[in-house]
């Protein structure tokens, strides 16, 4: 099916969900569940309708999005590393649409408190948890991304302090995270007295040494967006390292990942939906990088094996069928997960106006 037939079918389902009154993070049965601060997820759902506005130049969608731009403000000083899911698809994006200062400004202050989670003795980025009842250190793989927060706030003002911690990061994700096959754990647990490195971990997949498919969808779209804003070949070579690694152990029969890579081929086995949307954003990046038509070609199949396959019908919420959110806990198992549906609609959009430079100029 033609992208710009498949925008037209979710600008239709998107316009009946539009008076929701809570920010959708996962369905269950179907229907979305939802959190009243947007969680670490809530800039996907204002992430949507900043690009179904661009898209159909309806005035309803920007007005929807900027509604709920002053309900995520306050997060801009929330200790997270999901800091860059938050602000960038909401207040980034919007700025670069409309030019709003204002939501520059939200964004920039959001990058200054990103830089406060930073270790400068293990150079990374990190959260707590609390493992044995006893408060540590936990960095994941997923923090890739949300980096493109201060790769932004380098361009935007040029102030080095944001480009020298994110290239510090990327730089001890490779060295900890990035196996020799080109593989990812999910995360490392550290010690917050000694800085000791505790243990390595893939909590959402199998085991510690497997492969868990949206970590891996997580590390190519980061590094991605760290090789398009720094221009650094070594990032860009990493990039196709991780690229290699997910494409090569992708199912036979389509273009979306079980969980796990390592989980044995089964038709019943559980799939990631939303590692799949993810990952064709990031070999999209690759393609406007390097404008190798293998990469976008990639990111088209995976486009069109979601939509055939898993679009969800008028009946359920999301967009998108069988994500799997946290399988061990038995959150979001074959739901909709917002970011999914997000990196999907992206994604089309990308395909769509790949040559229109006014839109490539919002990615």
């Amino acid at each position: 099916m033609e992208n710009s037939n498949i925008m037209d079918k979710i600008t239709q389902k998107l316009k009946k969900h539009l008076k929701i009154e809570n920010f959708p993070h996962v369905t269950k049965n179907g229907k979305w569940q939802t959190t009243r601060d947007g969680y670490w997820s809530g800039g996907f759902w204002i992430g949507i309708l900043w690009w179904m506005h661009v898209h159909t130049g309806d005035d309803l969608f920007k007005n929807e999005a900027i509604k709920w731009l002053k309900r995520l403000e306050k997060r801009k000083t929330s200790r997270t590393f999901d800091l860059g899911f938050i602000f960038y698809p909401s207040f980034i994006l919007g700025y670069k649409i409309t030019k709003d200062e204002q939501l520059k400004k939200v964004a920039l202050e959001a990058a200054d408190t990103l830089l406060t989670t930073f270790n400068p003795h293990l150079n990374v980025i990190y959260d707590e948890m609390v493992q044995e009842n006893q408060k540590v250190g936990k960095v994941l793989i997923d923090i890739m991304p949300n980096l493109k927060l201060l790769w932004w706030a380098f361009k935007e003002t040029g102030n080095t302090k944001y480009y020298d911690i994110a290239n510090l990061h990327a730089q001890r994700t490779i060295k900890e995270l990035i196996r020799s096959d080109g593989s990812t754990y999910q995360g490392f647990i550290f010690d917050l007295k000694s800085n000791a490195i505790i243990k390595k971990v893939t909590f959402q997949g199998i085991n510690t040494e497997s492969c868990w498919s949206r970590g891996q969808a997580w590390a190519i779209l980061g590094f991605a967006m760290a090789s398009e804003y720094t221009k650094n070949e070594e990032y860009l070579s990493v990039t196709k390292k991780l690229a290699r690694y997910y494409l090569k152990h992708l199912p036979l029969d389509n273009k979306v990942p079980y969980y796990d890579f390592d989980v044995k081929p089964n038709p019943n086995e559980i799939r990631d939906t939303s590692a799949a949307a993810i990952a064709s954003a990031g070999l999209l990046n690759v393609y406007r990088i390097t404008k190798e038509e293998y990469y976008k070609e990639q990111a088209h199949e995976i486009i069109q094996s979601l939509y055939m396959n898993y679009f969800n019908d008028e009946m359920k919420d999301g967009f998108l069928s069988d994500g799997c959110f946290y399988l061990q806990k038995d959150w979001g198992v074959k739901e909709s997960m917002i970011w999914g549906d997000y990196f999907f609609i992206e994604s089309l959009i990308q395909l769509i106006y790949s040559n229109q430079k006014s839109i490539k100029n919002l990615f």
